[in-house]
């Protein structure tokens, strides 16, 4: 199952130009195989806007586990659903039909299936010549996608309460819908599962 592209567009819909959209721009890695060791440092943008610029350094086992430990210190105290994802697969292949003759600058396909506090499969992907840069993509998507379905969950429920305080009964039911087509795209965290309990 790919991520719930419906979904994606409500996130987008409800955040409007508050979207929170992060691009990688660039990424230095030194790894020792020896050790089993990735030392990485990576820089995001925000894409149109989006988010101010930030470099991140960070260690871990590999590329995407040094990637992944360097993005939830970052982000993960201020969205604490990002705590509680987990990565279930990852697979890169190498399109060699389009690519030159010495077969080296094959354009990488990298699926990453994400798996958020309820077991729900989420499955982002990235295309580039580059092996790092395509798998850098597709994990910084799934935290945006993680990030901004937190912020749109919190957002419609302060929503629904203000729509409550007016007796606005159209608003209402239609925030009401919202929290119901959104609650399968985030992650648990406490404030998300009382606003469940009191909202659904």
């Amino acid at each position: 199952m790919t991520h719930d592209r419906r979904a994606e567009a409500l996130i987008q819909e409800i955040l409007k130009d508050d979207y929170t959209a992060l691009k990688v721009t660039a990424l230095e890695i030194k790894e020792s195989p020896e050790e089993g060791t990735c030392w990485l440092a990576v820089e995001l943008a925000g894409a149109n806007g989006g988010a101010p610029r930030a470099r991140i350094e960070a260690e871990g086992v590999g590329f995407v586990d040094a990637l992944y430990r360097g993005l939830l210190a970052h982000y993960a105290e201020r969205y604490q659903s990002l705590k509680t994802i987990r990565f279930t697969r990852l697979r890169v292949k190498g399109d060699i039909v389009d690519s030159g003759p010495l077969r080296a600058d094959a354009e990488a396909m990298v699926e990453l299936v994400v798996e958020n506090h309820d077991g729900r499969a989420f499955t982002f992907e990235a295309r580039g010549r580059s092996t790092a840069a395509a798998t850098s993509s597709a994990v910084v998507s799934a935290l945006e996608y993680f990030i901004n379905s937190e912020r749109a969950f919190i957002s419609i429920y302060h929503a629904l309460q203000d729509a409550k305080a007016r007796h606005r009964s159209d608003l209402i039911q239609r925030y009401t819908q919202q929290l119901s087509d959104l609650v399968v795209t985030t992650s648990y965290t406490e404030v998300i599962q009382r606003i469940r309990e009191e909202a659904l």
